[in-house]
């Protein structure tokens, strides 16, 4: 029973995909290749509404491809995050709030 809960244990502390909170900061871009990120942050598991909330806040997502920037507004997403086991990779699963500045 004992090496039971040793390794429910360890299987809990080394779980790739913990949640934490954090801040998604930086300009919201559409990339063809990873979807929509914000700073370090991949936004693409929100729902539609968690979406268009930061969209409300922080506008249109700047469109990779034609190396425009359209959208200069610095976008601020405290958010529940993931880290994933490709790599360092945050990915967004729930946003707490939403701020920008324009």
């Amino acid at each position: 029973m004992k090496a039971l809960k040793i390794g429910i244990a360890l299987a809990c502390l080394t779980s790739p995909s913990l949640a934490e909170v954090h801040i998604c900061t930086g300009q919201l871009f559409d990339n063809r290749g990873s979807g929509i990120t914000l700073g370090d942050c991949d936004l693409n598991d929100l729902s539609p509404a968690e979406y268009k909330r930061i969209v409300k806040t922080c506008g249109e997502p700047n469109a990779v491809p034609t190396g425009k920037i359209t959208n200069k507004s610095v976008c601020n997403v405290r958010a529940i995050v993931e880290k994933k086991p490709d790599g360092d990779r945050l990915v967004a699963t729930r946003v707490l709030s939403v701020a920008a500045k324009h």
